[in-house]
């Protein structure tokens, strides 16, 4: 099963409830989840990224501000983790990239940015 996020903006410029759903192959049907643990706020322009078997979710348009807030989607357990870095990290984004390699995370670009920006976020050093 693949597991993903939707969270969007409706026309009059309203955001929509999180909702987290889950495709099953086998019946081509659609399954919302209800996490186990309070959801990241709604949001837009963010980036969500699977490696080994959990979704990272970073940044976003909040419906006030834009974000540089990272967490963790548990897809066996069915919850969210909000993690936060030690030092530096990137600033607020959206519409910004996310691409993963080698247990690291990279984030290129996005709104707010008047310069090249590339950050990367490595699980090895992290765990």
């Amino acid at each position: 099963a693949v597991v993903s996020t939707q969270s969007t903006g409706n026309s009059d410029g309203q955001y929509q409830m999180n909702r987290n759903v889950e495709t099953i192959f086998g019946s081509l049907s659609w399954v919302e989840l209800a996490p186990e643990s309070p959801a990241p706020s709604s949001r837009v322009g963010h980036s969500l990224t699977f490696i080994e078997g959990n979704l990272y979710l970073f940044g976003g348009k909040t419906e006030f501000c834009a974000s540089n807030e990272f967490y963790k989607y548990h897809a066996t357990a069915n919850t969210w983790t909000r993690l936060r870095s030690k030092g530096p990290s990137p600033p607020r984004l959206f519409h910004h990239s996310t691409v993963s390699h080698d247990r690291k995370l990279f984030v290129f670009g996005g709104s707010l940015i008047s310069q090249f920006s590339l950050w990367v976020f490595d699980f090895d050093v992290w765990e």
